[in-house]
């Protein structure tokens, strides 16, 4: 498989990269948001994308929207996960995470 991997502040990022690598999937890591939204556009062989909520610039919420609406005839949708490695804390990072 394919995978989209977003980098984000998490601290199980390098278990989760060892273990789908290890499986013997194609991870490709970006740590910005809007690159891997870009290659998600672009790259039709991308079958997976695996982001935090709290990506930079955009939230993670977004890309997996942005990805789920590039499905179609010819292209199906990407399997996405998208996960928080805690609890948002205060107002601001909530209303980022919302933008």
């Amino acid at each position: 498989m394919h995978v989209a991997f977003v980098r984000s502040c998490s601290e199980s990022q390098a278990a989760i990269l060892a273990t789908l690598e290890e499986k013997g999937h194609n991870v490709h890591c970006f740590d910005d948001a809007r690159e891997a939204l870009a290659a998600i556009k672009s790259d039709s062989a991308l079958d997976m994308l695996i982001t935090g909520a709290l990506t930079a610039p955009i939230s993670g919420l977004e890309i997996c929207w942005e990805a789920r609406l590039l499905a179609g005839e010819d292209r199906p949708a990407l399997y996405s996960v998208c996960g928080s490695g805690g609890r948002i804390r205060n107002q601001d990072r909530s209303a980022r995470l919302w933008r």
